[in-house]
């Protein structure tokens, strides 16, 4: 079985035969893989390889079901002397704002999460529109609503569930509380799922309180918890333009860090 060859921009590790690459072979490399962070091989094509842009070789992006768009893991050589990369599982964060409104300053911080996950990560926003109240007779005549099924398959099929707070009272808003409440309802998406939790509010505190509030309810569903960030988004007025965007670019990367932070956390 071929050893593979380890490759990085700064240097090349060979840990065995049969490979032996020459000096302006390992400039050539380095040259291809340290300018790009695109899935371009170049090689003669084989079994399951394409023509790409740039060259030929294998889009291990586009032929293995469930990697679109992953993240690479080492690159290699392999015994035809292609320039390979053997990729990770993409990691689905599911954001979910608690708040309604169409500006609302946590779906704009929802909103810029999305715009802001790394490279590797999907990050994917939902609202709690078309979710009743809860109502336990409804529940026991007709099940579950079309609503809260879509969102709890989502829940499931997520690696990590950011929570996108507002704070009502100092407390959980009743609209996000409900839609949790729902999704608790029949089977368990909820145990062992990594969860966080970030906030905007246009008052000086960012959230902190509504965040507390959140702490009882993640651990009586079983969640795992990430507490080595935390991003409270305070004077939101200040940090959003009138349609809810967040314009701050300070607050703009302390997002970025925390949404690395997180997928870290929850990815495979």
């Amino acid at each position: 079985m071929t050893r593979p060859v380890f490759v990085t921009p700064r240097n090349i590790w060979l840990p065995g035969p049969p490979f032996c690459l020459n000096h302006a072979f390992r400039r050539w490399i380095r040259k291809k893989i340290s300018g790009q962070r695109s899935m371009r091989y170049q090689g003669r094509p084989g079994r399951g390889e394409k023509r790409l842009k740039g060259g030929i070789g294998v889009d291990y992006t586009r032929s293995v079901r469930g990697f679109e768009g992953g993240r690479g893991g080492w690159l290699g050589v392999d015994r035809r002397g292609l320039l390979i990369r053997r990729l990770l599982p993409m990691t689905h964060i599911l954001a979910v704002s608690g708040s309604l409104r169409k500006a609302s300053f946590n779906t704009g911080l929802m909103r810029a999460a999305e715009q802001v996950a790394p490279d590797g990560v999907t990050l994917t926003g939902m609202t709690l529109h078309g979710i009743p109240l809860y109502d336990g007779d409804e529940e026991a005549a007709h099940g579950l609503p079309e609503a809260v099924k879509a969102f709890k398959e989502a829940i499931k099929r997520a690696d990590g569930l950011l929570l996108v707070t507002p704070e009502y009272n100092n407390g959980v808003p009743g609209v996000f509380k409900n839609g949790i409440d729902w999704a608790s309802r029949g089977p368990n998406v909820f145990g062992g799922k990594p969860v966080a939790v970030i906030g905007a509010s246009p008052g000086g505190f960012g959230t902190i309180l509504g965040q507390n509030h959140w702490l009882p309810v993640i651990r009586t569903l079983g969640m795992r918890p990430w507490l080595e960030g935390r991003l409270m988004v305070s004077r939101a007025g200040d940090q959003f333009d009138a349609e809810g965007n967040l314009t701050d670019e300070s607050t703009r990367e302390r997002l970025r860090e925390f949404v690395a932070g997180f997928a870290a956390f929850a990815g495979p």
